[in-house]
């Protein structure tokens, strides 16, 4: 085995020496003409540009060499990106990339084969320059005689010959700068009540601007009166999915002048009219840091009603933090007429904050208004070194009376009870000295799936998500002296996929905002989620002694995914994050499938790690839902598999017993089956819908919906059966 790595570079420099002696271009004339492919994009000057290079083979490959040229008056080419193509597999790939000539040279050498098909086969990331003129930089292919380099495809049958090229290039435009809408925050209403939103938009250029509104609520008005300005009101239902049960609820506006646009996203939080004041929550944040660094908290307050004046306790570790000042400049109070905090009571490492908007001066100072934000700044120095492992300094909610942590309206009002507010806790994560190698993302823990995704976005656009110094050196996780290579991806993926961090138990061990679930049927099981936030990554562990599972399939809610799997001694690890810096959409998900092959035992979900978007573990916000029996809201799931040939399964749930109808419906609305019409009882149910009509005949393929009914609740999914 010591040998194999000089065998492989055996091969390849005779594989380059035989490319060097072969001067003759030929034609591919076996079978169809195989193409190599530059593509189209399009770009302004100084932005930077993704051009993809795509490959069609009717025989199995061995080899490629792809020689392109460009302007390098107008372009400088960053990187070339292998990730997720068809030769990110080739043991053996790289390139030369020459910005004073302009040209690129890249490679794959693969000791199998590169198997027929067509794809793409790399990523070439540019640069326009500044004074680039407005035109179209061709990207073409080259040869020279001297050394010996032309475009060549080589089959497994050591036949050489040179594809079909198709040049594509980039086309430069002049700037259009989008119009702006001004920030709305996130939206409270309450049941029966009417929100009521301005939508205002400019333009810096003095387009005209139109403004239109995506995902929008039952029952909602939205008008657009022109010239940057619309309307939207809209009254929830007391009951039904556009009630509290699915809330929060976001709707996207859009304000275009015709060339560009930008988007608003708003979350709308419907209030239960029966729990009232139950929508407020208070959470410390969490932040991180080095021995002697000061370090700021925030405390964050979401009130869905007014509230003027506050009473806190929270308790930190004396032992490792020091309480420097709290503070309440630049948040939602900082013009309330009292602000104290008091240090050390009644305990060592306590800290009590009292706040109120009005002192009954001549000064008038209102509550502030429902919404969200932060309402303090807990600023603090780490005064212990954790070297050589980090730790969590955990900044908690402390309760000695009924009106700690509470709050209320001005002046002689009652305080909420704290049975009505939510609360969630955070800390300081004290991270050690010295290279903590697989930490990524730099929350202090290695191996981690929060490095998995910030990672991934690196490498597939390192001038958009670039590595300071402190990421570059924790990023050489083979630790061959090289940082930031795809051999360090893949051995921290694999290092992720095996598990073995307890750092991730104590971060995980708080609060409740994404709930992850299994769903059993008799012949498989689905993994749920249910998020308030959009997921970059996930690392789930299932217990399934006793049961042999089949090959997971991630869900069309996980599109653009990469699933790895380890499956050993009765314990499958799943790690679920996407190379291409792709997320999984915030809301009611269904990740995967796994099939159950036979055996019949209990299935547990023993671990669940999520990722947000940008790489940050999700913390003190996981909570485990383990078979749960009878749900707790009505719920339509996205069938799978979606598209589908020939049937899919429809599943959806029900937390009482209910009088239900599925149905499927075609584009122009007719009925095309009905799939149940039935009592059934509280609990998760799965019908499969064979892709017929009512007589039995197959339906063609296309576009179809799915709707069920239950009691009041209504709700409607779109789904593709394909040829």
């Amino acid at each position: 085995m010591r040998n194999k790595p000089f065998f492989f570079l055996f091969l390849f420099v005779a594989f380059l020496l035989s490319k060097n002696l072969s001067f003759a271009q030929i034609s591919d004339t076996v079978g169809v003409v195989d193409t190599l492919r530059v593509g189209n994009s399009t770009a302004y000057p100084g932005s930077q540009v993704i051009v993809p290079v795509y490959a069609f083979n009717d025989e199995p490959l061995g080899a490629m060499v792809i020689p392109l040229k460009f302007s390098s008056s107008d372009l400088l080419c960053d990187s070339v990106s292998f990730v997720g193509t068809r030769i990110s597999d080739a043991p053996l790939k790289g390139d030369t990339i020459d910005n004073v000539n302009g040209t690129i040279q890249f490679y794959a050498v693969t000791f199998t084969q590169i198997d027929p098909g067509s794809g793409l086969v790399a990523n070439l990331f540019f640069t326009v320059k500044q004074n680039a003129p407005l035109q179209t930089v061709e990207i073409d292919t080259f040869s020279t005689s001297n050394p010996s380099v032309f475009l060549d495809f080589t089959y497994t049958f050591s036949v050489d010959m040179t594809p079909a090229f198709v040049k594509g290039g980039i086309t430069i435009k002049e700037k259009n700068l989008a119009p702006q809408i001004k920030p709305i925050g996130t939206q409270y209403v309450v049941e029966g009540d009417t929100l009521r939103i301005k939508i205002l938009a400019d333009d810096p250029e003095g387009d005209s601007v139109k403004i239109s509104l995506l995902n929008c609520p039952d029952g909602a008005f939205f008008a657009d009166s022109g010239n940057g300005r619309a309307t939207f009101r809209w009254t929830p239902p007391f009951t039904g999915p556009w009630s509290a049960v699915n809330s929060p609820f976001k709707v996207v506006f859009v304000a275009s002048d015709g060339k560009n646009s930008s988007r608003e996203d708003v979350e709308i939080k419907v209030i239960d009219k029966d729990l009232g004041l139950k929508a407020y929550s208070l959470e410390v944040g969490t932040d991180s840091g080095f021995f002697s660094d000061t370090v700021s908290i925030p405390i964050t307050l979401v009130n869905p009603d007014s509230v003027g004046r506050m009473q806190l306790l929270l308790h930190f570790d004396p032992s490792a933090l020091s309480l420097l000042s709290v503070s309440k400049a630049n948040t939602r109070i900082s013009n309330w007429e009292y602000f104290q905090y008091i240090l050390n009571q009644p305990s060592p490492g306590d800290v009590k904050i009292l706040a109120q908007s009005d002192i009954l001066d001549t000064i008038v100072t209102k509550p502030v208004s429902p919404g969200e934000g932060v309402v303090a700044n807990l600023n603090f120095r780490i005064i212990l070194d954790p070297s050589p492992l980090s730790l969590l300094a955990s900044v908690v909610f402390k309760f000695t009376n009924s009106t700690d942590n509470t709050f209320g309206g001005a002046y002689g009002q009652k305080f909420i009870s704290q049975d009505k507010i939510n609360y969630y806790e955070g800390g300081i994560y004290i991270k050690s000295f010295g290279t903590l190698i697989g930490d990524i993302n730099l929350n202090g823990i290695q191996y981690e799936v929060g490095d998995v995704v910030l990672f991934s976005k690196f490498l597939i656009d390192p001038v958009k998500y670039p590595f300071n110094q402190e990421q570059q050196l924790n990023s050489d996780v083979n630790e061959d002296g090289i940082c930031c290579t795809l051999a360090d991806f893949i051995l921290l993926l694999n290092r992720v996929l095996e598990g073995g961090n307890p750092g991730l138990v104590k971060l995980l061990a708080q609060g409740n905002r994404v709930q992850v679930s299994l769903l059993n049927s008799p012949s498989e099981i689905s993994v749920l989620m249910d998020s308030k936030i959009p997921v970059g990554g996930a690392l789930l562990v299932i217990k399934h002694p006793g049961i042999e599972f089949g090959e997971p399939i991630l869900s069309s809610d996980a599109g653009g995914m990469t699933l790895l799997k380890k499956d050993d001694a009765g314990e499958l690890r799943l790690l679920i994050y996407s190379p291409q810096a792709k997320y999984i959409e915030s809301g009611q998900r269904r990740l995967l499938t796994i099939p159950v092959i036979n055996g019949d035992a209990n299935i547990e979900l023993d671990k669940a790690y999520l990722s947000d978007y940008s790489g940050n573990l999700i913390q003190a916000t996981v909570s485990f839902e383990r078979n749960q029996e009878i749900p707790e809201r009505f719920t339509l799931f996205q069938n799978y598999p979606n598209p589908f040939n020939p049937e899919t399964n429809i599943s959806f749930s029900l937390p009482v017993e209910s009088e239900v109808n599925l149905k499927i419906y075609n584009l122009k609305g007719q009925l095309v089956n009905q799939l149940v019409n039935t009592r059934l009882s509280a609990g998760v149910h799965t019908f499969t819908w064979k892709g017929k009509d009512e007589s039995g005949k197959d339906v063609s393929s296309g576009i179809y919906f799915y709707k069920l009914i239950a009691d009041k609740y209504s709700e409607t999914k779109k789904m593709v059966k394909i040829k």
